[in-house]
């Protein structure tokens, strides 16, 4: 079903510009899917799928890059890097998951709302461990694929709160990119509503948690 899906969306040609998405230079690259997680399965399982639907995905269009879409979790739940021990059963393991010759940069996704973990010494480390493993382990280049801070006044996040938690990351992330050769390529915070946009029902309507 999966590979239907892919060749149906890389094969498909736009009907106002007449490209196949293939073939599109306004396209940077596929994700292969938001965020995967496989609780409880066997030890690669999430690396093992990035592996074959990469090459797949290869397979039917060398234009674009390819990359995982995923939070970026450690299978040891004693490293530094994770959110806390829960997320080294969440099947993702950063290094096996971008390891891949098919898969081009590595991705993570930074919500530490959702993890409880609303700590500015770890929001840091969840950049570097992953931006240290990118360089020395990986050799590719990185992407803050996805991030962002609730405002929730009932659980006491504020607009205030989430515009310093967004500084944090924007100066992490200028100082990182900074350095030479350094793997990080950029961050894309969600998200961005216009003047009278709604946030789905399930996150409130309004400004919603994001």
């Amino acid at each position: 079903w999966y590979k239907d899906l892919v060749k149906t969306i890389l094969t498909r040609e736009n009907t106002i510009n007449g490209r196949l998405y293939s073939e599109d230079p306004t396209i940077m690259a596929w994700d292969l899917l938001n965020e995967p997680r496989c609780d409880g399965c066997p030890e690669g399982t999430v690396s093992n799928w990035f592996n074959e639907m990469a090459e797949y995905v290869k397979s039917l269009d060398t234009n674009h890059m390819v990359t995982t879409g995923e939070e970026g979790m450690y299978a040891d739940p004693a490293n530094p890097g994770n959110p806390g021990p829960w997320a080294a059963k969440e099947g993702q393991d950063f290094i096996a998951d971008h390891s891949s010759p098919d898969i081009d940069f590595s991705t993570m996704h930074s919500w530490i709302d959702n993890w409880n973990t609303v700590n500015e010494d770890f929001q840091r480390k969840f950049l570097q461990t992953r931006i240290d493993d990118s360089t020395n382990v990986l050799k590719k280049p990185v992407i803050l694929e996805e991030w962002g801070k609730w405002v929730n006044e009932t659980a006491g996040s504020t607009q205030a709160e989430r515009e310093q938690y967004m500084g944090i990351v924007f100066e992490e992330v200028k100082t990182l990119m900074s350095q030479p050769n350094s793997p990080l390529q950029g961050s894309m915070f969600w998200q961005w509503y216009l003047d009278g946009q709604e946030a789905a029902p399930t996150e409130g309507g309004g400004g919603g948690l994001y």
